[in-house]
């Protein structure tokens, strides 16, 4: 079973880790009580990375194939002291960010480096999740399938019925001419 929530110390607090694939890792910047362990400045922060392992064999914020606006939607941080403001409002400065971001991405990296079979064990589960999702989907789809199947061959006993009631007025119409 891979390890959720593994606690991993950085300068500025504790950061908890859940590997979900071997390149992707789920960073949370709070303890599972949602109490916020990252402080910067006297400033506590609250949010979460999603860390990619990119080409190079490190790992950056966002996957690689993205751009730079595109991966900034992998990083969402909040100052603790702000956390009942509005959506883009209460963010922490740009240099808070950017110093979170570096010395998060480093000690991931190190710790993925440290720890390949946390990485291996995340893909077979996802790929354990995936045949799970897949072998539901097939059997919603055979379940469509027997209900299609089902009306057509109503549909074909109705046309039958509708056919032969057809050659029975057609006869008794010619009949009573």
């Amino acid at each position: 079973m891979v390890k959720r929530d593994v606690p991993l110390t950085i300068k500025f607090g504790t950061v908890y880790l859940t590997p979900t694939e071997w390149n992707h890792v789920y960073v949370g910047l709070s303890d599972p009580d949602n109490a916020s362990n990252i402080s910067i400045r006297g400033v506590g922060i609250h949010g979460n990375l999603h860390l990619y392992r990119w080409q190079d064999g490190h790992m950056h914020v966002g996957p690689e194939d993205k751009s730079t606006y595109e991966r900034r939607h992998s990083v969402y941080l909040k100052r603790a002291d702000w956390l009942d403001r509005p959506h883009g409002q209460g963010e922490p400065s740009e240099s808070a960010r950017d110093l979170l971001i570096e010395m998060v991405s480093a000690a991931v990296d190190k710790w993925v480096t440290e720890h390949p079979l946390e990485m291996q064990r995340a893909e077979v589960q996802d790929k354990e999740r995936d045949e799970v999702r897949t072998a539901g989907k097939v059997k919603e789809v055979e379940a469509l399938l027997e209900t299609a199947r089902k009306e057509y061959y109503g549909a074909c006993e109705a046309l039958a019925g509708a056919q032969q009631a057809l050659r029975y007025l057609a006869t008794t119409t010619k009949a009573a001419e």
